[in-house]
This record gives C-alpha cells, structure tokens and sequence, in this order.
C-alpha cells in the first residue's frame, strides 16, 4: 500500500517504474502484509544497471526497514486491507 493507504498497483513498484523509465527510482515507501496479517513499511530503491553481454536493463531492488514513526499512516487500515486479512 502506499503511505496514504491506497493500493500499490503492480505497475506502480519501483522495480518496474525504473525499468518503464530507465532511470533509478529511491525512497519509495511501501506497505507490505505479512503472511500472518501485520504490515510493514519499507523503503525501497530500484537501480538500473547496464550489462554489454545483456539486451535489456537489468535493475535491482533493495528494500530496507522503515520504522512505523516515519510513516505518515502507520495506523490506516483501509476497507480494502481489512478485507484481504
């Protein structure tokens, strides 16, 4: 989910944004549900890298902790997560 408590559409992760655009994407806040129903914040950076041996782009994301107190909306629980867990 997004900070604001909207889902986070598969075209919308960074990984893809950065391959789409070519340029590196940083700091995007995501919200991830756990298997057993709690959400996390991340922080995720998606690189671009160039390979000559390679066709396309290659890019790698690293997603790291986010500390629940640097969320704008670590309480929201959207109609759409309640629904989900």
């Amino acid at each position: 989910m997004h900070e604001d408590g909207s889902a986070f559409p598969g075209d919308t992760h960074p990984s893809i944004v950065a391959l789409e655009t070519g340029s590196s994407v940083r700091d995007v806040v995501m919200g991830v549900l756990k298997p057993d129903g709690t959400l996390t914040w991340i922080l995720v950076n998606a690189e671009i890298f160039s390979d000559p041996r390679v066709s396309m782009p290659t890019v790698s994301s690293r997603p790291s902790p986010l500390s629940t107190s640097r969320s704008r909306c670590a309480d929201a629980s959207p109609s759409w997560l309640d629904a989900i867990r």
